[in-house]
């Protein structure tokens, strides 16, 4: 087994998923691809082997499948350089190009060349030219199963290694110019889809038309563009003619109002604490601030999302508690401003042996009392027979407990 990964770990399952569309026409179902739970634990070992060893070799400009970074980052750095190049009187000219069927294109062989001149030798890159070689898959609608075919190229998709190993790929991608990018991609057989790049000028005063070229062909130049989320606008001095692009998304567009040249703020993420920032800076006086949000309202992937929240004032930091309760104070004025009741004021235990951690990572249930009479917050200290007294048949705390 030196060097090899089992056969039965290599078998990709692939079942459609309809996106939308016409049902009948195949085009509109993306393929999920399942694999093996053993194999994704195997590659999960490795992954974390060899991705500090990565670090330094991968390039800065990549913002995606690596910690720490993600589409927001990319998204404020491009936004931030585009503003600065505009407050200076200068064109930018931003342009997104579209790789066809890029995950499924990686020639394998070319890829264990990379991955050679990275570094990663010997041993490890056995395996990896093991991993890659001979994998099967088939599609499966409803239990019902097409024949096993060879996986001739690509990374191995819905995998852990998948993603790091097409950014190995593509690390060496030029960045000085169109003409290089398409060489590039001749030489590495991901082929661009001219009739999905598009460019976007932005500007602070009206500007010609950028005129750019791939193979020949016009690089077109749309009235807005969804970048990772956000619609960019080619002119920052007006929103675009279709406003049903605007509406197609819950996140702005990146235009201020006419009249106003940049954005004062942008905050990011409009969950709790974002929302409460953006509210707080519109009423000291900021008008033109932008809130940016990865997800449509009402979506439950962050700890804002739900019906009802816990807010509170035990915290050991000082500057916290004070923080919270001018936080007390705010949701108080949203009530009176909505008309509605948003707070319900209730009790919070904090409890544990004295020097413990207590229920609250972090720090001793110790602290948090010297925390709330420091801060001159109202609270009570409460023996374990006294809450065991005062909730019977609900708590029951050890004798050494404090609450």
């Amino acid at each position: 087994m030196y060097g090899c990964v089992p056969s039965e770990w290599k078998v990709h399952k692939i079942t459609p998923v309809f996106k939308a569309g016409d049902n009948q026409c195949v085009e509109n179902y993306r393929p999920i691809s399942l694999l093996c739970i053993l194999s994704k634990v195997l590659e999960s070992i490795i992954y974390a082997k060899i991705i500090p060893f990565l670090k330094g070799l991968l390039c800065q400009h990549q913002f995606g499948f690596l910690k720490n970074r993600s589409a927001v980052s990319q998204l404020l750095i491009s936004f931030n350089n585009i503003m600065k190049n505009c407050e200076s009187g200068k064109l930018t000219d931003q342009v997104y190009f579209d790789f066809r069927k890029a995950f499924d294109s990686v020639p394998h062989s070319l890829l264990l060349y990379k991955l050679w001149s990275l570094g990663i030798t010997g041993p490890l890159w056995c395996w990896f030219r093991n991993y890659l070689s001979q994998r099967m898959h088939f599609v499966d609608i409803e239990g019902c199963s097409s024949q096993m075919l060879p996986v001739k190229s690509g990374i191995p998709q819905g995998s852990i290694l998948g993603p790091l190993l097409f950014l190995i790929f593509v690390n060496d991608i030029p960045e000085e110019d169109i003409d290089s990018l398409v060489e590039w991609s001749k030489r590495n057989s991901l082929f661009l889809n001219s009739k999905k790049c598009v460019t976007i000028r932005f500007s602070l005063s009206s500007s010609s038309r950028p005129l750019y070229s791939i193979d020949g062909s016009e690089v077109s130049v749309p009235e807005s563009h969804k970048d990772l989320g956000v619609i960019s606008i080619p002119s920052i001095v007006a929103p675009p003619a279709n406003k049903k692009v605007q509406t197609s998304t819950s996140s702005p567009p990146l235009a201020p109002p006419p009249q106003h040249k940049l954005y004062d703020v942008i905050v990011v993420g409009a969950g709790v604490e974002g929302s409460a920032t953006a509210y707080t800076l519109t009423a000291k006086g900021k008008r033109n601030i932008l809130l940016l949000e990865q997800f449509d309202r009402g979506h439950t992937r962050g700890s804002s999302s739900g019906g009802s929240r816990i807010t509170r004032k035990a915290y050991h930091q000082g500057y916290y508690v004070k923080m919270m309760d001018e936080a007390f104070k705010l949701w108080s004025d949203i009530e009176k401003k909505s008309g509605k009741q948003l707070y319900h004021k209730t009790g919070f235990y904090v409890f544990g042996s004295k020097d413990s951690k207590g229920s609250l990572k972090g720090s001793s249930v110790a602290d948090y009392i010297q925390s709330m009479e420091d801060n001159g917050v109202s609270h009570r200290v409460m023996r374990a027979k006294e809450v065991n007294d005062e909730y019977k048949d609900q708590l029951k705390l050890p004798d050494e407990y404090l609450c």
